[in-house]
């Protein structure tokens, strides 16, 4: 499926956050990388979990649901 998507030439950060969280939760949870990246809110920065939010979208993959 990887490749069929053109992933083994350029991984998006977000697939390796996915590949962690499935090997380490079972898909439940986040790895440390992808907890550590999408962490809660902290005034004064800006992190990936404010940019989900500002679009809306924190589905990659067509067909999931999001939010």
């Amino acid at each position: 499926m990887a490749a069929r998507n053109g992933l083994h030439e350029a991984t998006p950060l977000w697939y390796y956050i996915l590949k962690e969280a499935q090997q380490r939760g079972q898909g439940e949870r986040l790895g440390p990388v992808g907890a550590t990246l999408l962490a809660s809110e902290v005034p004064g920065t800006f992190t990936m979990a404010d940019l989900l939010r500002f679009v809306g979208d924190i589905s990659p993959i067509d067909g999931v649901a999001t939010v």
